[in-house]
């Protein structure tokens, strides 16, 4: 009964090791796959903030969220005054 044992754990631990390693390869590229899209839009998203930080000013909505802040489920929140998205300053 002992060598029996044995030889399944023998068995068992290649079998689980090769089965861990196509699930993390299939995860992997699973996550390659659908990340596809969110690359491209990267750059825009990147843009769109720096227009954000170069219209307004930063460390007066800071000052501003600092002394307005509330707590909302467990985190530390503030409601923004109007913020320029696109024009010139």
């Amino acid at each position: 009964m002992t060598r029996l044992f044995r030889r399944v754990e023998l068995r068992t631990g290649p079998v689980l090791a090769i089965a861990g390693l196509l699930l993390l390869g299939g995860g992997y590229a699973l996550g390659r796959w659908e990340a596809g899209g969110a690359r491209g839009e990267a750059p825009g998203g990147a843009g769109f903030l720096a227009g954000v930080a170069e219209l307004n000013d930063l460390a007066g909505l800071r000052r501003h969220c600092e002394r307005n802040a509330y707590d909302h489920a467990g985190r530390r929140a503030c409601v923004l005054p109007p913020v320029w998205i696109s024009g010139t300053r």
